[in-house]
Order: C-alpha cells, then structure tokens, then sequence
C-alpha cells in the first residue's frame, strides 16, 4: 500500500483530509503532483514524522491544507 494510501485510509481527520488534498489537486498542479510523489517514496521514519505533523495540524477542510502549505 502506498504512503498516500495509508493516510487516505487512516482513522485520523487530520490525516485524510490533507491526502485527499493533495490527490484532490495532484492532476493539475505540480506541486501537488510532486508533493504526492515524494510522499510516496519516503522511508518508513521520515514519513512517521510527517504523520505526526499533521495530526499535530487538526486539519478539517481543504481550505486548512492549502493555507498551511502554501502560506
């Protein structure tokens, strides 16, 4: 299973809603393209950190996602 796909599938809020993001507008932005892609081909205790920064985020919207990438 890919990285993308644990956080899509995971129980955590925070977790779904910036996978879905990021797959959301990985078709026809590149940094989300390329975001996606380095996501999926992090190690095991890199992405474990990342995981943890965005549970730390409590994300609830798109809009939330966006505005903490990009700002």
């Amino acid at each position: 299973m890919s990285n993308i796909s644990k956080l899509l599938n995971s129980k955590n809020k925070s977790l779904r809603v910036f996978a879905d993001t990021i797959t959301t507008f990985a078709q026809s932005q590149g940094f989300y393209g390329r975001l996606c892609r380095d996501i999926d081909e992090m190690e095991k205790d890199e992405f474990d950190m990342l995981k943890a920064d965005i549970k730390e985020q409590k994300f609830s919207k798109t809009l939330d996602v966006v505005f903490w990438l990009e700002c």
